[in-house]
């Protein structure tokens, strides 16, 4: 067991930042007599997905889903639901990526137009096309990102993920990450 200080050296989540994973229900540290919040093991392999899934911008409600799978009792509804939220997750990553790899053309391409100013006035207008091209791509995806979330659907997958999981989903989704 570690006290949060012991576990945010280990982790290098801060303290607050646990605390309010707690508070999210995305992570439950235990409370001693003391009143202080101690971490076993089961904690750190959550905040080892946490830290992973936060960096492939999982949103904090999906990671709460996901990380509520591990204590769950299995079942077919819940395997629908974490295939649900992963596959949605790994479709946007795959997004980003694309456009990411369209960003990374642009800027090889305008680095040798840096070495030479009269070539770079030349294709800054074919630049700035793609570039709005690539805006106008981010700006379609983040408008579609506020559309999908309907009016009392979070309170619906709030119930839904603390009323079942899959450790087998759980399973998978670590093996696929490490």
């Amino acid at each position: 067991m570690w006290t949060i200080k012991e576990f945010s050296k280990l982790t290098g989540v801060s303290p607050v930042a646990l605390r309010y994973y707690d508070k999210k229900g995305i992570l439950s540290s235990r409370r001693m007599e003391n009143g202080y919040r101690y971490y076993d093991q089961e904690d750190l392999l959550i905040v080892k997905n946490l830290v992973l899934l936060k960096f492939a911008d999982f949103s904090l409600e999906d990671i709460r889903i996901v990380t509520s799978l591990y204590n769950e009792p299995e079942g077919q509804e819940c395997n629908d639901k974490a295939n649900e939220v992963l596959q949605r997750n790994l479709k946007e990553m795959k997004e980003r990526i694309r456009l990411t790899h369209q960003i990374i053309e642009i800027l090889e391409d305008v680095m040798p137009l840096f070495e030479n100013h009269e070539l770079y006035k030349l294709n800054q207008a074919v630049l700035n096309q793609r570039i709005e091209l690539i805006f106008e791509q981010i700006q379609t995806r983040k408008q579609g990102e506020g559309a999908n979330v309907k009016e009392g659907e979070n309170d619906t997958v709030d119930r839904f993920s603390r009323t079942c999981a899959s450790r087998r989903v759980w399973y998978i989704l670590l093996q696929a990450i490490s």
